[in-house]
């Protein structure tokens, strides 16, 4: 198995592939170190650096992942491993040492990318004005997040259906809306409300999880929220904006009041700092929004609310945490594209890849869309036919690299865990089929 391995890794370091994938990270991070200007700022250029760095990784390895199997796919086509069927090599043996040497090749790839990540901030720190390299450093650290509990989408499903019966049974269900349309808006509806401060109302979050890294009493926590004004028509906003405050609850305590705040505009995103102290030792907070404003005008809030982060570690522990993520993705994909050339065509094996991995991508996107009815009564079976594809299938974008990068926010261990069980455990489950093909396959050449 180990001259299998050697075999798969020599081939793959020859290949042109392989090298074309280097120059293209070079070039492209050296590109992105000169002409990154974001808005203008020095903390602006380092953010897109790093969001449009790890993109750039990961098109380009993802593409060398789905190529790479295609020595393998030569290799059984050339006749090359005609020799090992003489040996006591058992034919799963051959698949996944062949595997193992595309992961190495893909493991070094990403490092060597990581590596041109790190000293590119490096450099961009280093280089930029004094008075500027304080926000870069903040932005060169792994920061904690703590977001609220995401909403029980199937109970509030349940609560609007029974609403909906009771609408229907009172006659009050609009004439042009079906069932299905009036489902999805009694839930829309429902969640905008969740997220609604009106006038001299509350709104109440509960983060859990927020353990600040030890050694200093004055790491801020950072409270990071997105909201927007609605008031109805005719209705005079100050230009000024809406006046509103955060409270920060630790357990069994008043609580620590923030400085009044204004609100303007539309899907505002502002970040307030706080001391850390104000955790009282825990690792529990709960977040309160007041909106202080007597006449008809609502504070609306985006996704979960709001966000607190909080340092947790340094850059480059974090580009290793986002190193694993991306080596994951890429071991799932050669193991998928290795599996398929052991059972099709190499060119043909390498497209259907692709189309696993444009799925694989667009993941939370086709989860979401298998809310909507569209074919009525053959919405249910194709429905459970698509959701039973994407229960399979990995979620390759399940994590933003390159925006929590920019941002400094730390790439969870929950990711790394997540994203190595589908290196690992569904890649090994390709690879189980890819083997039971490969048995039942001659291994001469194909004239």
């Amino acid at each position: 198995m180990i001259s299998v391995v050697v075999l798969s890794a020599r081939q793959a370091l020859r290949s042109r592939l392989v090298s074309a994938a280097l120059a293209l990270l070079v070039f492209g991070m050296l590109a992105l170190l000169r002409g990154a200007e974001g808005d203008g700022t020095p903390a602006g250029g380092l953010r897109v650096f790093l969001s449009w760095g790890a993109g750039l990784q990961a098109l380009v390895l993802s593409l060398t992942a789905l190529m790479l199997p295609l020595s393998f796919a030569g290799t059984l086509k050339r006749g090359e491993l005609t020799g090992l069927a003489l040996t006591p090599t058992a034919r799963w043996q051959v698949l996944v040492g062949w595997w193992v040497g595309c992961a190495l090749v893909l493991a070094g790839l990403a490092g060597f990318g990581q590596l041109l990540c790190f000293a590119g901030a490096r450099w961009r720190a280093f280089t930029a004005p004094e008075e500027a390299r304080a926000d870069l450093e903040l932005l060169l650290q792994a920061q904690g997040s703590s977001f609220p509990p995401a909403p029980d989408r199937e109970l509030i499903d349940a609560q609007m259906e029974r609403r909906l019966a009771t609408l229907e049974a009172q006659g009050q269900l609009p004439r042009e809306l079906s069932r299905e349309d009036a489902l999805d808006e009694l839930v829309r509806r429902e969640l905008r409300q969740r997220r609604t401060a009106g006038p001299r109302k509350t709104l109440r979050w509960r983060l859990e999880g927020i353990e600040p890294r030890a050694g200093s009493a004055d790491l801020p926590l950072q409270l990071r929220y997105r909201a927007r004004v609605d008031a109805p028509p005719g209705t005079p906003v100050p230009d000024a904006g809406v006046r509103g405050r955060f409270v920060l609850i630790p357990p069994g305590s008043s609580g620590y009041d923030g400085p009044p705040i204004r609100l303007r505009g539309q899907g505002e995103l502002r970040t307030l700092k706080f001391p850390s102290d104000v955790l009282e030792g825990g690792t529990v907070l709960e977040v309160e929004f007041q909106n202080l404003e007597s006449y008809p005008v609502d504070v609306v809030f985006a996704g979960r609310g709001v966000q607190v982060l909080y340092p947790a570690g340094g850059f480059a522990s974090n580009l290793l945490r986002a190193w694993a993520v991306l080596v994951g993705r890429l071991w799932f994909l050669a193991a998928l594209g290795i599996a398929l050339c052991a059972a099709l065509e190499g060119r043909l094996a390498v497209l259907v890849a692709s189309g696993v991995l444009a799925i694989g991508s667009a993941h939370e996107f086709l989860r979401d869309a298998l809310r909507v009815n569209v074919y009525g009564s053959l919405d249910a079976p194709l429905k459970a036919a698509a959701s039973g594809i994407l229960t399979a299938l990995p979620n390759l974008g399940r994590d933003d690299l390159g925006g929590l990068l920019a941002a400094g926010v730390q790439v969870t261990g929950a990711s790394v865990a997540s994203s190595c069980a589908d290196g690992l455990l569904r890649g090994g489950l390709c690879l189980a089929f890819g083997a039971l093909v490969l048995t039942r396959r001659e291994l001469g050449a194909i004239r």
